[in-house]
């Protein structure tokens, strides 16, 4: 693999853009992140996206997942070191009928506004750190990319770095926040705030009845939803006499309460009812339930909409896209695929 100093851009579209002051091969070194740049990318976030990070949380996020990292590349103008640019994802397991593949997960994917007009076309300073990215971190090492990208930089990203739609993400919405007729079941639900073996054996056991998705283990989840330095979620267990049967993490966010993921043994799925009632119960009043569950699996759907869930356009146009590296096919497979907020970096 070539080193981050030796890396040498794209050729660009014409000999116009090669000789223009813009660029960015004149101006910016391109490399791996590193902890060392920890401080200019949390400085960079407010920037990009009006919202602040914590050094904890990018920490958390690319230093400590337990699959690997840091994966991410950025673009630092030569003059005086300004960090411009920042093409990041956190390595994700994903299992398909006992296979386990690694994908990436694209998140924090950003440029300075002042440098957002570097470059054009091909030679823009944002596909040429996303290009660097996949050179080092992608091709041949991981089975595919995976995001859920805006409008914009859906299109900048297909045009230019070959990430292929898949569908909208499958929105739904609940709009009661009473809660659902109970199952009848003796089911337990209680809050957790660890995870053991007992989550490894509800995952291997219930795996190939969901198809494609990312290993929900106990690693993944006390990583997900324990570990994480701010906005964390609640995490419902169901029980049923001494034996796991599902779980659901949830949380609330102005007004609305978020189901943001979900994982049941499918001869248990009436258990869904009662862990959503005790969750609109533990949370208090609500004015409605939101979730993304695509149609498959097929038992899954059914059980979300029996529970009055229908599907809405996601209010910012968030579509799943892939980029397939090993696995030539990503679109495809991620179109049967089981997802959730949860597979996001937004809950």
């Amino acid at each position: 693999m070539t080193s981050a100093s030796e890396y040498t851009l794209r050729p660009l579209m014409s000999e116009k853009h090669r000789t223009t002051p813009d660029n960015p091969a004149d101006a910016y070194e391109f490399r791996g992140i590193a902890a060392a740049d920890e401080e200019k990318i949390v400085t960079l976030f407010p920037e990009c996206f009006f919202v602040e990070i914590t050094g904890a949380h990018w920490r958390w996020k690319y230093l400590d997942n337990p699959v690997g990292g840091p994966s991410g590349s950025i673009a630092v103008r030569r003059s005086d070191g300004e960090l411009a640019a920042h093409y990041a994802a956190y390595p994700t397991r994903f299992r398909l009928d006992g296979e386990l593949v690694v994908a990436n997960q694209i998140s924090d994917i950003m440029t300075a506004p002042a440098h957002r007009k570097v470059g054009f076309g091909r030679s823009n300073l944002f596909v040429q750190t996303a290009l660097h990215f996949y050179d080092h971190y992608c091709r041949g090492k991981v089975a595919f990319n995976y995001g859920f990208h805006t409008g914009t930089s859906r299109k900048i990203s297909q045009r230019y770095i070959d990430v292929r739609p898949v569908a909208p993400v499958a929105f739904r919405v609940r709009a009661d926040g009473s809660p659902p007729e109970p199952s009848g079941e003796p089911y337990r639900i209680e809050i957790v705030t660890e995870v053991d073996d007992r989550f490894d054996r509800l995952m291997r056991r219930v795996a190939r009845r969901y198809g494609l998705m990312v290993e929900r283990n106990a690693e993944w989840l006390r990583w997900r939803y324990f570990d994480t330095p701010e906005r964390k979620p609640t995490l419902f267990a169901v029980w049923r006499q001494q034996r796991l049967v599902g779980w659901s993490a949830f949380g609330v966010e102005d007004g609305r309460l978020i189901w943001g993921d979900a994982l049941f043994r499918p001869v248990h799925r009436m258990a869904a009812a009662d862990v959503l009632a005790a969750a609109l119960e533990h949370f208090g009043e609500v004015e409605r339930v939101e979730c993304w569950f695509p149609r498959h699996p097929g038992w899954w759907d059914e059980v979300v909409r029996g529970l009055g869930f229908v599907e809405e356009r996601q209010k910012d146009d968030l579509w799943l896209t892939t980029a397939p590296h090993l696995w030539a096919d990503s679109v495809e497979r991620l179109t049967g695929a089981y997802y959730t907020l949860g597979d996001s970096d937004l809950f």
